[in-house]
């Protein structure tokens, strides 16, 4: 009888032994390993971003005269973005033509909003309303017209990321008067449309 006690005691000394040998493996190596924490990445602030681009674009008004109706464009924005989807700015445009004897320029100033419909899909769409500037000189007549009225404007770009700061933008737009201008010595709605290439800095 005393040696089946002290056999039982053993056994549960072995047992104690072992499950303290245990628990204390099991807190060294949770001690070893480091708790992994989720990364958070931190997205880009919003604020302003500033749109400079250039290209070539065709106009639309006939001229029976001229050489080359297309010229050399140029495009200004600046931006606030209201949220990730959405910015607000001011944009101008100005086109210039030289294709003898009629030299031509076209300036405009809007209002517009550039929308990212798709967040993974860099694509944006821009339309803006404003005032169009056409001037048009003809060397034939020695006349020169300038007029101003309300226009439009719409541009689809692929806004390739460079860096959390920078995009390459090219870009297609369209830009038109509602009505008529007067252009030399008739009547015609002014419109031309450009392809190029932008820098959109954040």
């Amino acid at each position: 009888m005393p040696f089946k006690v002290r056999a039982a005691l053993l056994c549960a000394g072995l047992s104690t032994a072992l499950g303290g040998n245990s628990a204390l493996a099991q807190n060294k190596a949770a001690l070893r390993s480091p708790i992994e924490l989720p990364v958070q990445k931190t997205p880009a602030p919003l604020g302003s971003a500033i749109t400079l681009g250039v290209g070539v674009a065709r106009r639309e008004p006939y001229c029976g005269v001229c050489t080359n109706d297309v010229g050399i464009s140029g495009l200004v924005n600046l931006s606030r973005y209201v949220n990730r989807a959405m910015a607000l700015g001011m944009e101008s445009t100005v086109w210039l033509n030289d294709a003898g004897p009629v030299s031509a320029a076209l300036g405009s100033a809007m209002g517009t909003v550039t929308l990212w419909a798709v967040q993974s899909v860099p694509i944006s769409v821009s339309g803006g309303v404003g005032f169009v500037v056409y001037h048009q000189g003809d060397a034939l007549y020695h006349s020169n017209t300038t007029s101003v009225g309300v226009g439009y404007s719409g541009r689809v770009g692929y806004d390739a990321t460079v860096s959390q700061g920078l995009a390459v933008v090219p870009f297609l737009s369209f830009l038109s008067t509602v009505r008529s201008l007067r252009v030399g010595r008739a009547d015609q709605v002014v419109s031309n449309i450009q392809v190029g290439m932008a820098l959109r800095f954040r």
